[in-house]
């Protein structure tokens, strides 16, 4: 497919990290990179769909996983169909495709169907673990609520707990879909939505806080978008998304860390047996999840000496890989290894987090929502020159805040200086304490272990 590429003048979109990381790898067969379509973002090199009369092109390359659909359909009112190809990646490679066939939904709507005062949530691709635990309160609660994913692990987990759920993009979840009152969503993946009645509510319960810059969301309007503080939606979240109003309730995943908190689905689609591991082990240990990476999915650790020092210490690590990281180390994870633990790439791992010790992590936002444990947290932000440049104009800071004074933590490059921390706090040193405190009362507010009964009562 590349050769029907050479010497074609290529335009990419939209404007990513997985699109600059797309035009390095065509750079490399020598084709010529135009720039980028993005309604969104200005630079020199990036234009809109409904302003190329000026730009000299051939093709159009779509690199986006979630919202292909959408912008294949708004690219249509402006391009030939034959110059528009998908780009998707499997098995950390690329397939480009322009024979392209949009599976439009059939279903049609049942007369004198009423809205229910039920809750469905829709989880594409993963359940995400907003979903799930506002999801599994409501179970707990009562309430009725259903799940539509296309996550076949999850639903056959789903299944066998006898918990109420539907495929999504089937007729039945189109019913649950246009019969509840409140609609439920914890990503931006979804834009399959039909149109919805006056009395139904659309939520986004979002998936984390933190310091990447995101481009303005304006093609949905929320009727509630669930924030952590005030600061957080004046800084963040009141700049990207379009909502009616914005509830500080915190986030649901978080509420798991209240001592009180107990339900008896909470260990849904947690990898059962690095949960048993944590419960029963005499071990110290840490966590280290990465941020997904464009390029360069190499981690800079050597895992057979990881695990001797590790070893050397009664100190255990738990890895949990994105997908497409973890296909490069796909080879690694089957290896057995004492003092190192691989958790399921898409597998919950919020009930493990209260029993971990030390977070290691770069740029995700998973750091802000431990602050709550206020445990030492590890930045092994090894590429950080690399990774703000695969965000954007390396001139151009891709984060909200200065990344230096909003991650309280160590900062670590090299795996020896990674172990040496590891070897200080666990002689009980621990210089960011009152740091992490700070930042945290920043993100969250201090009603926010309560989330989702918050959110019941504000909603209802």
């Amino acid at each position: 497919m590349l050769g029907d590429f050479k010497n074609k003048k290529i335009l990419l979109a939209p404007h990513s990290p997985m699109s600059v990381a797309l035009q390095e790898y065509l750079l490399s067969f020598d084709c010529k990179i135009v720039g980028f379509i993005d309604k969104n973002k200005n630079d020199t090199n990036i234009y809109k769909i409904d302003k190329l009369d000026e730009v000299d092109f051939d093709i159009v390359l779509i690199l986006s996983p979630n919202h292909f659909k959408a912008i294949y359909k708004e690219y249509l009112k402006y391009l030939p169909k034959e110059i528009v190809y998908q780009v998707t990646i499997k098995d950390y490679k690329y397939s480009f495709k322009n024979d392209i066939t949009l599976n439009e939904s059939s279903f049609s709507k049942p007369k004198n169907l009423q809205i229910e005062n039920k809750f469905v949530f829709i989880s594409k691709d993963f359940i995400g673990s907003n979903n799930k635990f506002f999801y599994i309160y409501c179970i707990q609660q009562n309430i009725p609520a259903v799940i539509l994913t296309n996550n076949q692990e999850q639903l056959k987990e789903l299944k066998e707990h006898n918990l109420p759920y539907n495929l999504l993009d089937t007729k039945e979840a189109y019913i649950d879909i246009i019969s509840s009152k409140f609609i439920v969503l914890d990503q931006g993946n979804y834009t399959d939505l039909p149109p919805l009645h006056q009395e139904q509510k659309l939520i986004q319960l979002w998936h984390g806080v933190g310091l990447k810059k995101m481009s303005k969301l304006t093609n949905i309007t929320y009727d509630y978008f669930i924030s952590t503080s005030t600061w957080t939606n004046e800084t963040n979240f009141k700049n990207i998304f379009l909502a009616k109003e914005f509830l500080n309730c915190g986030y649901p995943r978080n509420d798991i860390f209240n001592k009180e908190y107990k339900n008896r689905y909470s260990e849904l689609f947690c990898d059962k047996s690095i949960l048993n591991f944590v419960k029963n082990t005499n071990s110290k240990i840490a966590l280290y999840m990465p941020t997904h990476r464009a390029t360069n999915v190499k981690l800079p650790l050597d895992f057979k000496r990881l695990n001797s020092q590790l070893r050397d210490i009664n100190f255990t690590m738990i890895i949990k890989l994105h997908p497409l990281v973890l296909e490069y180390y796909s080879n690694i994870q089957q290896q057995d290894f004492s003092n190192i633990l691989f958790h399921n790439t898409q597998g919950d791992i919020y009930p493990i987090l209260k029993y971990i010790d030390i977070l290691v992590t770069d740029y995700s936002s998973i750091a802000y929502d431990f602050l709550f444990l206020n445990r030492p947290v590890i930045f092994f932000n090894y590429d950080y020159d690399e990774y703000i440049s695969t965000r954007g104009n390396k001139n151009n800071n891709q984060f909200l805040f200065n990344y230096y004074d909003y991650t309280p933590g160590k900062k670590i490059q090299t795996q020896e200086h990674l172990v040496a921390e590891i070897k200080y706090l666990l002689q009980g040193n621990d210089d960011h304490k009152d740091y992490r405190l700070k930042i945290k009362n920043l993100f969250f507010d201090d009603t926010n272990l309560n989330s989702c009964e918050l959110m019941e009562k504000e909603i209802k």
